[in-house]
């Protein structure tokens, strides 16, 4: 009886042993576990934000790849216009450039100064006896532009690409002719006019022209290079 009793005891003692060390391992095990989980979520992170890196870095090498193509097109365009026998001949002074003719003609901002004042001398230049008024629209553009993004691409598309209008409105009374020296001065101008609605009243020796018209700016591009971070 106290022999059996002995190994009944021995065996108890046998198999708390054993579960206890099967809880150590199960306790061991689940850390292992846990680690692993832990460090596999932190290197797919990583992963992930290497590759969002790498994309930015692509998305920024294929826009500087566009905009070097842009870049050379444009060197030939303005090489062009600078052997434009056209463009030449209507130089207001002859020391200035063909490029200089087409800031002249499509500016890159609101002038209304400098545009009134070349309306009066073109009118002036096309024999105009009476210009009675001149009134040129003055808008307001200096609103900020939001660039985003670590490069611009010059070759992109957007609302600053079409010209804008600026609209001006001039009275010129007398006879027949001097109405039509008026539109014909218009006509020669270097910056692109459109007449929007022209009222003539009067008898024929002394008529009255009121005329609306508009031209235009374009606003230019600002090429530039930003700092981006890339956050995980």
């Amino acid at each position: 009886m106290a022999a059996a009793r002995a190994t009944g005891l021995k065996k108890r003692q046998q198999i708390a042993a054993a579960n206890r060390s099967m809880f150590i391992w199960v306790a061991i095990a689940s850390i292992i576990v846990a680690f692993a989980l832990v460090g596999g979520q932190l290197l797919l992170q990583q992963l992930i934000f290497n590759e969002r890196v790498l994309n930015e870095k692509r998305n920024t090498e294929n826009i500087l790849t566009d905009n070097l193509k842009a870049a050379d097109e444009l060197k030939e365009g303005v090489n062009v216009l600078l052997a434009n026998e056209d463009l030449a001949a209507v130089r207001a002074k002859p020391t200035d450039t063909n490029l200089r003719v087409v800031l002249d003609a499509l500016p890159a901002r609101i002038d209304s100064l400098n545009l009134g004042s070349s309306l009066q001398s073109v009118f002036l230049a096309g024999t105009v006896k009476s210009i009675e008024r001149l009134t040129v629209d003055t808008l307001d553009d200096s609103a900020p532009t939001d660039n985003a993004g670590a490069v611009q691409d010059a070759s992109q598309d957007d609302d600053s690409s079409q010209p804008k209008e600026i609209g001006f409105s001039f009275t010129v009374s007398g006879d027949y002719n001097n109405i039509r020296n008026a539109l014909l001065a218009l006509e020669r101008s270097i910056r692109p006019i459109q007449v929007v609605s022209l009222s003539i009243e009067g008898s024929d020796r002394n008529l009255t022209a009121a005329v609306q018209a508009k031209t235009f700016y374009q606003t230019g591009k600002k090429v530039e290079l930003k700092d981006k971070t890339v956050r995980p």
